[in-house]
């Protein structure tokens, strides 16, 4: 459910989670979840330094995404950094993105997952970049039972 926040004219033009609710879903692949799952708990074990690569990889093959990644909020910045990027956007791995002004920003304000549709349209720094994104989902990322971190 979409929560109250009023948008800017701009940002409320790309906004589309409302349409999530019309989309069908897949059926769910139990037995790839788990495979998924297992393989993520074995490189936890093992390379630890690769849990997040490894979960981004997965993220987008389950999902069928052309790219992910993971956001973590830098507060005392006021931006976020994109970390272990994979697929399209995989270059931009390191670089930032405002915490006020960006679709991450929306999702923590949120905190829900949300649907844009060409965010370059609303935010100048994604079209200066040349990217060009049909559709972003963004999920909020937690530890545990805290405020959210990042996104994925």
């Amino acid at each position: 459910m979409r929560s109250q926040i009023q948008f800017p004219g701009p940002i409320a033009t790309v906004f589309i989670t409302d349409q999530l609710a019309d989309r069908k879903a897949d059926a769910p692949d139990f037995l790839r979840e788990k495979l998924a799952i297992q393989n993520l708990a074995a490189v936890m074990s093992d390379h630890p330094d690769e849990v997040l690569p490894r979960l981004v990889k997965l993220g987008m093959e389950i999902c069928g995404a052309h790219s992910a990644g993971i956001s973590i909020l830098e507060p005392e910045a006021g931006q976020f950094r994109w970390h272990a990027l994979a697929g399209e956007l995989a270059t931009f791995e390191g670089t930032t993105t405002p915490r006020n002004f960006s679709p991450c920003g929306v999702c923590l304000d949120l905190a829900e997952p949300i649907l844009m549709e060409r965010p370059e349209r609303a935010y100048d720094w994604i079209r200066d970049a040349g990217i060009t994104v049909p559709e972003v989902l963004l999920v909020p990322l937690t530890v545990k039972d805290s405020d959210a971190i990042g996104t994925l």
